[in-house]
């Protein structure tokens, strides 16, 4: 925008410009009522210009602002913004005696120490002779990632129906509306994603669904690294959570997005990506960028079938979800050409232990 005194000087050159108009000396002299004249034509014009300014910048991706880039990824490019979710979560009722059914309807609501107040998706039954556990699921009342629960947090908002005792499962899907600079990123990648059966159209169909904001897309690989026609998608909400109803939605979602033929399976997690290095010494005629391939391939297989970690803690872990240097090793000394004796892990130098609802997969993986 040009700076004021220019849209000064350009208003004072068109009034005295103006048949009869005043010289430029009375222009110039702030007494004058032409001076406020032209003033007030530099502010209008600065104004107008600023506008102009606004607008164009509106226009492209990189410089569209608040509402103007919502308009602007909807009507240009067919991508509306992912706004504000609620979350939801499994509550689960017992009993201590079965003489009766009981039936907990829906909109049945459910308070929290944190705040968020869920109500009941669908009626539960409690059948005669049925102590429970016998699960329902909840959503919460309002929208964005605040609205995310703890488990066993959740108790009746009004006084228990006679008997039942409750408790529930951390609740996932809550989120805050997708932030203008990630959006920015999910509008680039719409075109991607239309060609379908790519990583990003994968990627893309899960997030479809509300309540998913992180996606990540690994194929399934064998144990010599070959494709097995499978992929693995690793979804979470904002705040790291996932759940089976996610999982669920999440397949259902994918079918207009996979490949043909090709096999999809959804699991609520973080993926954690870990850079590998190691070092190989090979037989006579192996010692090239093939033979490399074939251990990077076998390696990532074997970082790959990891799974979530449920509690975080290093001791109490499943072995299936931990990487250890062993398993690597282990991998690389398969590879065809391979000599054991000369093979050794240097990246990672210890076992790697994922947090809670974490999994662990393959980064940048360097044999030298």
């Amino acid at each position: 925008m040009i700076p004021y005194e220019e849209a000064f000087r350009l208003a004072a050159l068109s009034l005295a410009a103006e048949t009869g108009g005043p010289s430029l000396d009375v222009v110039y002299d702030k007494s004058s009522a032409a001076y406020a004249i032209a003033a007030g034509i530099a502010r209008v014009g600065l104004m107008v210009s600023a506008e102009a300014e606004s607008r164009f910048a509106d226009t492209f991706l990189d410089s569209a602002q608040a509402q103007a880039l919502y308009r602007l990824g909807d009507d240009r490019y067919q991508v509306q913004r992912p706004g504000a979710t609620g979350s939801s979560c499994v509550v689960s009722f017992s009993r201590a005696a079965a003489l009766t059914t009981q039936v907990l309807e829906a909109e049945t609501p459910f308070a929290s120490a944190e705040g968020p107040v869920f109500k009941l998706r669908e009626d539960v039954v409690l059948l005669v002779g049925d102590l429970g556990p016998t699960d329902g699921v909840a959503d919460s009342v309002d929208a964005g990632r605040d609205t995310v629960v703890a488990a066993n947090s959740l108790h009746f908002q009004d006084t228990a129906p006679t008997g039942v005792t409750m408790t529930n499962a951390a609740s996932s899907g809550g989120n805050d509306a997708m932030p203008p600079e990630e959006y920015k990123a999910y509008v680039r990648t719409a075109w991607r994603a239309a060609i379908g059966a790519t990583v990003e159209a994968i990627e893309r169909g899960a997030k479809t669904v509300a309540q998913v904001r992180r996606a990540s897309v690994y194929e399934t690989l064998g144990p010599d690294g070959h494709e097995l026609g499978e992929v693995v998608v690793a979804v979470a909400d904002e705040a790291g959570g996932g759940d089976a109803a996610m999982e669920a939605a999440v397949l259902v979602a994918l079918r207009a997005y996979r490949g043909a033929g090709i096999r999809a399976f959804a699991m609520g997690a973080v993926v954690v990506e870990v850079d590998i290095m190691v070092s190989t010494g090979w037989l006579a005629g192996y010692a090239n960028e093939t033979s490399k391939a074939a251990a990077r391939a076998r390696i990532i297989a074997a970082v790959n079938q990891l799974e979530p970690n449920p509690t975080g803690s290093a001791d109490t872990a499943p072995g299936q979800c931990i990487l250890d240097p062993s398993s690597i090793l282990a991998a690389l000394v398969s590879t065809p050409g391979a000599v054991a004796s000369q093979c050794s892990v240097v990246l990672p130098a210890a076992r790697v232990v994922p947090g809670s609802g974490e999994v662990l997969r393959a980064g940048s993986v360097k044999v030298t």
